[in-house]
Formats: C-alpha cells, structure tokens, sequence
C-alpha cells in the first residue's frame, strides 16, 4: 500500500498540487469581489472575461475557481456545486435601500447568462472510490454577515429566473441575521406564490445522516 509519504513525493501529486495552484490564481478576495464556480466546459475564458469587464464597469471584480476534478461528500446533495456569490457591497446596499438599477441589472444579467450555460448540463460526481452522473445546479448566494448566508437555486424558464432575481432584494430586506452560526440556508423561489422559501438546513443534514446510517447498517 502506498505511503502517504511516498503519495507526496509522487509526480502525480506534485502535478495535481500545481494544478491547483495555477487554478487558484483566479480567485480573489475584497468587499468588491463577485465569486463564480464552474465548472471547465462550461464557460469559456473569452465570457468569463466579458464578464469581468461587465461588472467592472459597476465598480465590482469577478474571481472564479474551476471545480473539475474536485472529491466531493453526500452533504453535496443539499449544495448547488455552480454558484455566483453576491459581492458584501452589494449585499450591504441591498440591505440599506441604495442599490442602483444599473448595477442589480448588470448582475441580472450575467447571472441568467451564467444559468443559461449551466442549464441542462451534467456533472460528474466524484466520492471514494465512486462517480455518477448528476445534473448540474445553480445558485445566486449572499451572505449577510458571518453567521447568515442563502443560496437561491434558480431553475426553470428564463421568465421564472428573472422574476425570482427581482423577489430576491425584498427576500434579504426580510432577513434577521443569525445569533449563532447556521449552515447557508438553501433557497427555493415559489412561482405559484412569488416568493423565496428557505429550506430548515439542519433538519435536512439530519435526513441525510440517518440515511447514511441505514445504508451502512446494510
């Protein structure tokens, strides 16, 4: 059995560490900052980069981070693995009535030219030992303080997308933040209704862990 001694040593390893390392550069920190995951395929550098130029031009910067080849848990089943993340400033201007139209219109945007790309697509699922086939998802989060963070899922026809963009500035008006650190809630917008409706994480988390019980008592 290989030591993970010798696995450090190994080439294969030095060359996924630079892998890595080469595409991290992307990613970027900053109150300023746009954060999208994706994954290779799906979007190309030449849109990314429109991208780019689109928010700076609304005082924001986009950082990415290319999620192929990543190990994955069952607790992935309740994550959106492609999402876009709202910069602080923009949250903060939600939250205080000063967001401007030409700036929640920018992210609108490219967030539905984002969801387009994601749409109908597939991914490959990685665990020990194991992969599968599942279909890509996609979000819009925003995080309201340390402790506070919703992941809106969006899905659906492009009308439906939009809408529930828009209902998404009332949704965090809304919100108290948390006393104590809770699990992002995930977010689902009901059309029937017009309205966000957050999942209760923990619950879920419960859900999955029982049945990981069973099927290891199998």
């Amino acid at each position: 059995m290989t030591s993970f001694k010798e696995l450090e040593e190994s080439q294969a390893w030095k060359e996924y560490l630079a892998f890595e390392e080469e595409k991290r550069k992307s990613i970027k920190s900053g109150d300023d900052v746009m954060h999208l995951d994706y994954f290779s395929g799906m979007l190309t550098e030449e849109e990314l980069s429109n991208f780019e130029e689109e928010l700076s031009k609304i005082g924001l910067r986009l950082g990415s981070y290319d999620k192929s080849g990543q190990m994955t848990a069952s607790l992935d089943d309740l994550s959106l693995v492609t999402f876009l993340v709202l910069s602080n400033t923009t949250v903060k201007a939600i939250i205080d009535g000063t967001l401007t139209n030409l700036t929640w219109e920018t992210i609108k945007h490219i967030t539905l030219r984002v969801y387009r790309k994601v749409r109908g697509q597939t991914i490959t699922k990685f665990t020990t030992g194991t992969s599968e086939q599942k279909p890509a998802t996609f979000s819009i989060n925003a995080q309201l303080d340390e402790n506070t963070a919703y992941s809106f899922k969006l899905e659906g026809r492009d009308e439906t997308v939009l809408k529930g963009l828009d209902k998404i500035l009332d949704f965090l008006k809304e919100q108290k933040p948390n006393l104590h650190y809770k699990f992002p809630h995930l977010t689902n917008y009901d059309e029937k209704s017009g309205r966000w409706q957050a999942l209760d994480m923990e619950k879920e988390i419960r859900k999955i862990a029982k049945k990981a019980r069973k099927s290891s008592q199998k």
